[in-house]
């Protein structure tokens, strides 16, 4: 088990001179378990809360206090690996009550006997939103600190108000060498809240439209470890938006390619 509390870093100019953020506290506990019950089960549980003085939602802006009781369930069996997450929030925001939750499920076949060993892949996700945002009580489950490309290489769409699938497939060509591609398709779960970004700003507004499609997101990518210290990366996404995208404002394609080299020491 191991424990975590602290400030947020508040990012300054100049070097060597970052301080705390007292506005926003983390704190939490984390225990995992291998291979429970002499199973390919592995389970982690964990508490997670969070203060943080401006918290923005679709709802409004105000003092909120969150905690997360959450577990993984994690592991391998055969041609089958699993990896699943389920979370429930309470607290209070604004004076007012929050009970959110979120399920996340990856589930892989691999297919080692065939050339290139192919690894298939279903990406199953879900996460409240709020259901009212004339009514104090706030359902927007809050991932706090999610990376950025939760949902594909291009990081546009956070982890609120959603649910998700996004089938894909994983090819290894050589050692080494990944090559992964993707469709991705995401909704809104409650027509009562809007779409956010990963750092939970609000993109679109949900009172514009009571439609649920927001975007279909088409990807595909490599990634060569050339050795312990060098790595290489392309990937591409093409964005289709949907139709609340259409009905709140903007809603051309998007195309987003990015190259990566990086060099560890």
């Amino acid at each position: 088990m191991s424990g975590l509390a602290g400030y947020l870093t508040e990012n300054e100019d100049g070097v060597f001179n970052d301080g705390s953020d007292t506005d926003r506290a983390l704190w939490g506990v984390y225990a995992v378990r291998d291979r429970a019950f002499d199973t390919n089960l592995n389970i982690d549980l964990y508490y997670l809360g969070i203060d943080d003085e401006e918290a923005v939602y679709e709802q409004g802006s105000g003092s909120e206090t969150r905690h997360t009781l959450g577990t993984r369930l994690w592991g391998r069996a055969d041609v089958w690996d699993w990896n699943w997450e389920l979370a429930y929030q309470f607290g209070r925001f604004d004076g007012a009550d929050i009970e959110a939750w979120t399920v996340a499920t990856d589930t892989g076949y691999s297919l080692a006997e065939f050339p290139w060993r192919p690894r298939l892949v279903m990406n199953a996700n879900i996460a409240s939103g709020d259901r009212n945002a004339d009514k104090r009580d706030l359902q927007t489950f809050n991932p706090l600190f999610p990376r950025g490309n939760y949902f594909s290489h291009l990081s546009q769409l956070g982890p609120y108000n959603f649910f998700n699938l996004h089938p894909r497939m994983e090819l290894f060509p050589h050692e080494g060498v990944r090559l992964d591609f993707g469709v991705n398709f995401f909704w809104r779960m409650s027509t009562d809240d809007g779409v956010y970004n990963p750092g939970g700003r609000l993109l679109r507004a949900g009172a514009g439209s009571n439609r649920r499609y927001v975007s279909t997101l088409v990807s595909a990518g490599t990634g060569w470890q050339v050795n312990r210290h060098l790595f290489l990366g392309l990937v591409y996404t093409h964005v289709f938006p949907g139709d609340f995208i259409r009905d709140t404002g903007s809603s051309e394609d998007i195309d987003f390619v990015e190259a990566t080299a990086r060099f560890l020491f």
